[in-house]
């Protein structure tokens, strides 16, 4: 099947996907994220690749949940975040070490793919936050979580409650971003990781990411999910996405 919103590519030993959809500054859809977590599983089988790189346009990672899709499906928005939860957990059983190269926004679901991969490059201008509370949603692939596990409870709640984004030099800080790397030099230093990566005994490379990644847990994540979509039937939320639905055409009589 061929990919609409990601592109790929194979070089030496990495599988790199880039997500591709810079009219809406890489919103995420229930069609990316698919394409996604199935192009990262077919990598994660393939014994050829022993790194995943996963990109972003120059503007943007990802600039969160794509709204207008979802006010456009105004009736099966639940059934269709349900999907993508779906499709987001492959990303949590990866096997393979994902590096997430990120410029400009990682906003919403944007910020939580980058959590779910391994090592974290980022630029100066990178931008990462949870923003969902503005439109009266949640949270949906376990930010909340995932967020407080590297920040704490205090710059999370600041964070979630507040919309505020963090800069690149702050998610370095605060454990989000690994290293901060300018744009002239980036394709050059993930190439590097990978490289190094790639010449290490592939099984204990696996063992040591599931011991370090075993810190999040599934029913905290489950939980997070459940509390997201009940509040897709909030009636803030659904006034927020009224906002973003096209508007129909008048029914005035015809002169």
């Amino acid at each position: 099947m061929k990919n609409e919103y990601i592109a790929t590519e194979i070089r030496d030993s990495m599988g790199i996907v880039t997500l591709n959809n810079p009219q809406t500054l890489n919103s995420v859809g229930e069609q990316m994220l698919h394409e996604l977590a199935e192009q990262i599983q077919h990598y994660d089988q393939d014994d050829n690749i022993k790194v995943i790189v996963l990109k972003g346009i120059e503007q943007s990672f990802a600039a969160g949940l794509d709204i207008k899709e979802l006010a456009a499906n105004f009736g099966s928005a639940k059934e269709k975040i349900q999907n993508m939860q779906k499709d987001f957990a492959t990303l949590l059983t990866v096997k393979k070490p994902l590096i997430a190269v990120v410029s400009g926004f990682a906003l919403g679901v944007g910020c939580e793919i980058v959590m779910s991969c391994d090592i974290v490059l980022a630029t100066d201008n990178a931008r990462f936050g949870l923003p969902e509370l503005s439109i009266g949603l949640l949270p949906c692939f376990g930010g909340c979580g995932m967020l407080a596990a590297r920040l704490g409870k205090a710059k999370t709640t600041d964070m979630v409650l507040t919309g505020r984004a963090l800069s690149a030099d702050e998610a370095e800080k605060c454990g989000i971003v690994s290293r901060i790397v300018t744009d002239a030099a980036m394709t050059e230093e993930y190439t590097k990781i990978a490289r190094r990566i790639a010449a290490l005994p592939q099984t204990a490379v696996i063992i040591a990411k599931q011991l370090i990644s075993g810190q999040t847990t599934n029913l905290n994540l489950f939980l997070e999910n459940q509390v997201s979509l009940a509040r897709l039937e909030s009636p803030e939320f659904r006034q927020a996405l009224l906002s973003f639905a096209p508007q129909k055409p008048s029914n005035k009589a015809k002169e």
